[in-house]
């Protein structure tokens, strides 16, 4: 991989296994940690400058609505998310990385949805579907800020 990367200042990566309902922690753990922490090594040895991870924000806990927010990622991951194995695999990659910091800047992003073309079924833009033409909306009091 270094190779690819050596003339890169930044790598972004966004890549994941996001599906839901696989039942093996490892097919995971095989994506969204270790090919992480393979192109983070290679990042490394290329002599990269930033590496920038685009995580979820299932993996912090929610911010409280207030005029002193606590910060989510000083929070630990809550439920439902701690029986997620998609939020405790990218929990990890977090891990690996903010461990790395001495070796490479590293910049972690914790969105809560990813929208791109093809989201109105079955992924996140169909939560947004659901609520066009409602007149009554129900969502989370708290909100979710990183900034990592």
């Amino acid at each position: 991989m270094s190779a690819h990367l050596k003339e890169t200042d930044c790598v972004i990566h966004v890549a994941a296994l996001t599906q839901q309902n696989i039942i093996r922690y490892n097919d995971y753990l095989r994506v969204n940690h270790a090919a992480t922490a393979l192109l983070a090594e290679g990042a490394i040895a290329a002599g990269v400058k930033q590496f920038i991870y685009v995580s979820t924000a299932n993996t912090i806990g929610y911010g409280i609505k207030e005029e002193d927010i606590t910060v989510p990622e000083d929070q630990p991951m809550r439920k439902p998310f701690t029986a997620s194995f998609y939020a405790q695999s990218k929990a990890e990659a977090e891990t690996y990385l903010l461990q790395q910091t001495e070796r490479i800047k590293v910049h972690i992003a914790n969105p809560t949805f990813m929208l791109g073309p093809y989201d109105s079924k079955p992924s996140s833009g169909a939560i947004i579907l659901m609520g066009m033409r409602r007149r009554l909306l129900f969502y989370p009091p708290a909100v979710k800020i990183s900034s990592r």
